[in-house]
């Protein structure tokens, strides 16, 4: 027992790794943009975020600041090509300046924030955040930043009046809106000179940036030690607190979504991922020596590498992208890649790939005599390829059998597939206790944690009744007014993705999806009957 825990200890830390592997290729593979800021053209500002933000500026007005306009930007790290708008109004007593604007890429379901600055006349700029600062905003040369996310609006201008007034407000600098331009500007554009100079990004050739090695490891470090990265913080404005729980318009999350599916999907370079196939590999292998002889895990090895390369195969063959191998310590390798549109004929292909090549092997080498320098490995390796690749087609997830069960019978019936979840994790469940093993429950726990997803998911589909593929923005109007507003944006946007993968799905006819699934019996029943042999 104690050794499967320390298994299960070891387990979780190598997928606390695995996503900081994760996390450093997205980091890689961001498109960092050269800052700019524009005064925005009269009627440019969106109608919906004057209208989102209508209840701040009714705040922003009775304490006293007067509007002057709108900046367009494109921030430093924003994935999207587009710009954003920040609303600008000034307090005349003060001259500080109030910048109204919607978070462009952290999802909250707070998003709207107002951040006070005031422009010194020693070049310097004093700034109250209603948010955390970001690792970019830190690197700010002459800029005072004092974040306050724990204060109301209405306490925050209190806080910035008076430390304006303490350095005197004859020393605060007059603004115009070209002038807070040309400033951002110039001090973010320096910012990203000097983060050049440094060797921490690098300009590509079409005008964008990229971190280099060691700047994508700074920005990890500071994520990891709590520098930078932190979630943005709740605004606690004071206008009303049924007004802070509205969800952000639907054309905004829209833009959200699309920002971290760019972030999240970014394809990265065939070297990464031959290093992440590289360090897992090492990794599974490290986790298990010591527990196996070595002539065995290396056979293991093997049959999961033929397993899983059936897999990627019939991945490329179908035209599936950003396919990938990488192996999970104590469990096992997988195999990955993305195709929204597969046909159900083509994801059935995939996961049978998988198992087919390992069983057609070991059968294969049950009916051949070995010599006798095959001996010591020949039993062991036809054992490995019967056991891992049957095991594999049985109809419980995540195993393929299962994920082929769910896909062919069940993707039509969505509360169909939150039952067959919760039996697969049952069955995972009742085979660690019979066999007091306890990674077999782990797997039945993972099983079970994608249940509220399920739920979500064949709510949505139910009172929506989509008629097909939406515009995002649409979409997400939809789950507002069904009900969905207050969720989680993380889980609306997972919700959102799989609800666009269902909905980009081709149609399939039932005798299809029957003749698929007696492919799939026959398989099943047809490779158990040749191993009767060897099944206990």
């Amino acid at each position: 027992m104690t050794e499967a825990l320390l298994g299960v200890l070891g387990l979780v830390l190598a997928l606390k790794l695995l996503g900081l592997v994760s996390l450093y290729l997205r980091v890689r593979g961001m498109v960092l943009r050269r800052p700019r800021w524009r005064v925005a053209a009269e009627g440019e500002v969106p109608g919906w975020l004057e209208a989102f933000a209508a209840p701040a500026v009714a705040r922003l007005t009775t304490l006293g600041f007067e509007p002057r306009g709108a900046l367009a930007t494109v921030g430093f790290d924003r994935q999207l090509d587009d710009e954003s708008h920040d609303l600008l109004f000034e307090h005349p007593d003060t001259r500080t300046w109030a910048f109204v604007y919607l978070q462009p890429v952290v999802p909250t379901g707070r998003p709207l924030f107002v951040d006070l600055v005031t422009w010194r006349r020693d070049g310097g700029v004093y700034m109250t955040l209603a948010t955390q600062p970001g690792v970019a905003d830190r690197a700010l040369e002459g800029v005072e930043l004092e974040p306050m996310p724990h204060l109301s609006l209405g306490r925050r201008v209190m806080h910035h009046r008076f430390r304006v007034e303490s350095m005197g407000v004859e020393g605060a600098r007059e603004m115009t809106l070209p002038g807070i331009a040309e400033d951002l500007s110039r001090r973010h554009g320096a910012m990203a000179d000097a983060a050049v100079s440094r060797g921490e990004i690098t300009p590509q050739a079409d005008g964008t940036l990229a971190y280099t090695l060691g700047g994508a490891l700074g920005v990890l470090r500071n994520i990891v030690g709590g520098l930078g990265g932190e979630p943005v913080a709740t605004f606690h404005g004071s206008w009303g607190p049924d007004r802070l729980g509205d969800a952000p318009p639907p054309v905004h999350q829209a833009r959200i979504h699309d920002e971290l599916l760019l972030l999240t999907r970014r394809r990265t370079q065939r070297s990464a991922r031959l290093w992440v196939f590289a360090g897992t590999l090492a990794l599974f292998a490290a986790t298990l020596i010591g527990r196996v002889e070595p002539l065995t895990l290396g056979l293991l090895i093997g049959v999961l590498l033929l397993h899983e390369l059936g897999h990627f195969v019939a991945m490329r063959a179908c035209g599936y992208r950003e396919t990938s191998v990488y192996f999970l310590p104590f469990v096992g390798a997988a195999a990955s890649g993305t195709k929204p549109e597969a046909t159900l004929s083509e994801r059935a292909v995939v996961f049978m790939a998988g198992p087919v090549p390992g069983l057609a092997a070991g059968l294969a080498m049950m009916h051949t005599l070995p010599t006798g320098a095959q001996l010591a490995w020949w039993m062991p390796l036809t054992l490995m390829l019967v056991y891992v690749n049957l095991f594999n087609l049985l109809p419980v997830l995540p195993l393929d059998g299962g994920r082929l069960v769910e896909r062919v019978l069940l993707s039509p019936f969505p509360r169909g597939e939150v039952a067959f979840k919760a039996l697969s994790a049952a069955v995972f469940f009742g085979l660690g206790l019979r066999a007091d093993e306890v990674l077999l429950m782990l797997v039945g726990g993972f099983v079970a944690l994608s249940l509220p997803a399920g739920f979500r998911a064949a709510r949505a589909m139910q009172v929506l009744d989509l008629p097909g593929p939406l515009p995002r923005a649409e979409l997400y109007a939809r789950l507002d007014a069904a009900g969905f507003a207050s969720m989680r944006f993380v889980r609306k946007f997972r919700l959102v993705s799989d609800l666009e993968q269902r909905l980009q799905a081709p149609a399939a006819p039932p005798w299809l999806r029957l003749a698929w699934f007696a492919a799939y019996l026959g398989l099943l029943g047809g490779a158990a009957w040749a191993a009767r042999d060897l099944l206990p």
